[in-house]
């Protein structure tokens, strides 16, 4: 399956921006599928697919190939019929694979971070540029604070209308008023 602007390079040392990161895993899995039956091991994948970009887009096709040598080995895990051998070799296959794939999070991580470091501070922006037209200026970004209850006063309103009542002490509690008895204080050790 072939997908619009596989093709499409990141510029190098630029901030990473997710419209360019759809292409470049879609090019991992049309690649994948290309040469899936010369596939049979990590190895084979990395020599036959080896990323073709550098930075963060090459990290990240690496993260892409991981996986899906991961959903394979996954997959020839649940085939039917699949041996005991063919189960232990898929675990630990997965096992190696998962390994991997926790390597590639944490280079991705670090290089993501040093290209934002590498850029700077990210450009501030007028509020003109962030109108959307037709809908309001103001940013919504949650309710405001003085439209939330405050949780005290509603236990109150509910009190008060009946909707919590207190617990009322047993009658052998209660003073000849009503009210509750104190109790003695049990005495000291």
């Amino acid at each position: 399956m072939t997908h619009p602007d596989t093709n499409v390079a990141p510029r190098p040392g630029a901030r990473p921006e997710s419209s360019a990161l759809l292409p470049i895993l879609w090019r991992v899995i049309d690649r994948w599928h290309l040469h899936e039956p010369q596939l049979a091991s990590w190895q084979d994948a990395l020599d036959l697919l080896a990323p073709e970009h550098h930075g963060w887009a090459g990290i990240s096709e690496r993260l892409q190939l991981v996986n899906t040598f991961q959903w394979h080995e996954e997959d020839r895990s649940r085939a039917h019929g699949a041996g005991d051998e063919v189960l232990a070799a898929a675990k630990r296959s997965i096992d190696a694979s998962n390994a991997r794939r926790v390597q590639a999070i944490e280079a991705l991580d670090v290089e993501i971070m040093g290209v934002f470091a590498r850029a700077g501070p990210a450009p501030r922006r007028c509020a003109a540029e962030l109108r959307v037209p037709g809908q309001h200026h103001r940013p919504h970004h949650g309710p405001r604070p003085q439209a939330l209850p405050h949780p005290r006063g509603t236990l109150h309103r509910r009190r008060r209308h009946g909707r919590i009542r207190p617990a009322r002490a047993p009658r052998e509690h209660r003073r000849a008023d009503g009210r509750p008895r104190r109790l003695p204080r049990p005495p000291l050790p």
